[in-house]
């Protein structure tokens, strides 16, 4: 199931909109720096707008099968319990 779409880059962060029945709200996710543990997570996730952003959740880099994704986790008071999900990149329709 797709509740969103982001656009942006590794080296830059990805922003878009995410929306659920709950939740529908404009989301950015900033690199964070590598403080060396296997748990800490590799970018944060912000809710609102540039001047006025809230975190609400984390992001880490993994690969599956050559395939890199970004899992993040969101936990927001409105939400009845933690988000999950993977951002990946959409391949192009082959025709």
């Amino acid at each position: 199931m797709i509740i969103g779409t982001l656009s942006g880059s590794t080296a830059h962060g990805f922003s878009g909109m995410i929306g659920t029945v709950a939740f529908p709200a404009h989301i950015t996710l900033d690199s964070l720096p590598s403080f060396g543990g296997d748990d800490d997570p590799d970018w944060r996730v912000l809710v609102g707008n540039p001047a006025n952003e809230a975190e609400i959740g984390a992001g880490w880099n993994r690969s599956l099968a050559g395939h890199w994704y970004i899992e993040i986790m969101i936990d927001d008071p409105g939400l009845r319990a933690p988000l999950y999900a993977h951002l990946v990149q959409r391949l192009a329709d082959r025709r």
